[in-house]
């Protein structure tokens, strides 16, 4: 049985990388962060360390996992696994409920997008973008965001999209998007592969003529 350690070893540095941009948000400008590397070299657990340091400041904190695919099939599951979960840290308790009724509002209205045709789901896509685009940009307005979204190579179209959107249209509000990435990218539990770009097959051709054998 493999066994985690209580102890982050050689990542010092990194989380204080990472706490130093969650730092600066306060000057009002987004942060765009990535973890990317093999398996097994501690991406989980610099995510969760960082994710409890922050958890100490006033923040809202959202987290999803993209491994959530296997039991939501619909488009942006990771954020919806997020916005579903809230972790609000504001000294006012109705401030407090106010922030988290209105992001669980917005999974909701995310969430019924995958009940909908192929078609309805392309073009509500893109309302469904400016409204998280909108939604981050009001609670930040009272509180940094953090949205940490594990292992993105295992995402939806979807949820790749939105997260080009964010980066390219938000502005000055103080949200971070931090994500995980795996530069190996095996095929996650069940056999089903992530969306990923692809390429022609490359066909055989015969060795004596050289020219491509047919299918």
């Amino acid at each position: 049985m493999r066994r985690r350690s209580s102890v982050m070893i050689g990542r010092d540095a990194c989380l204080s990388t990472l706490v130093q941009h969650f730092e600066r948000l306060g000057a009002g400008c987004p942060r765009f962060l990535l973890i990317r590397g093999e398996a097994g070299i501690g991406k989980s657990r610099l995510l969760r360390e960082f994710t409890e340091a922050v958890a100490r400041h006033e923040v809202i904190l959202l987290k999803g996992d993209c491994l959530s695919l296997r039991l939501f099939g619909g488009p942006f599951a990771p954020l919806i696994h997020a916005l579903r979960n809230p972790v609000v840290r504001v000294a006012r308790a109705s401030l407090r409920a106010t922030l988290a009724d209105e992001l669980r509002t917005l999974s909701q209205a995310i969430s019924s997008l995958g009940a909908r045709e192929p078609a309805a789901q392309k073009a509500s896509a893109s309302q469904i973008a400016e409204q998280v685009l909108s939604t981050l940009v009001r609670v930040s307005e009272h509180t940094p965001v953090v949205l940490a979204i594990e292992d993105i190579h295992w995402a939806d179209a979807a949820t790749r999209e939105l997260i080009q959107f964010l980066h390219h249209n938000l502005q000055r509000s103080p949200v971070l998007l931090l994500l995980t990435d795996r530069t190996d990218e095996p095929a996650p539990p069940g056999g089903a592969r992530p969306p990923r770009r692809r390429t022609r097959p490359r066909r055989r051709r015969d060795p004596r003529t050289g020219k491509p054998r047919g299918r």
